[in-house]
């Protein structure tokens, strides 16, 4: 009598695969979202203080006091 190879066993190493190209593609995608966060705060950081001088300056203008 000829034996098949299981199903299963066929199937599960692309499965690894697959899952782990998914939690690859999840790290790289968290990666990314980090530096953009980070870029995006480092901005956000430089237009407060650009506003906090144009704030400053307009106070002490004295076309605007």
């Amino acid at each position: 009598m000829k034996r098949s190879p299981k199903r299963t066993t066929a199937i599960a190493p692309r499965r690894d695969a697959l899952r782990t190209i998914a939690m690859a593609h999840e790290l790289r995608s968290a990666a990314l979202a980090r530096v953009i966060e980070a870029f995006v705060g480092a901005i956000n950081r430089r237009i407060d203080r650009a506003m906090a001088r144009v704030v400053n300056w307009m106070n002490r203008h004295p076309a605007w006091t």
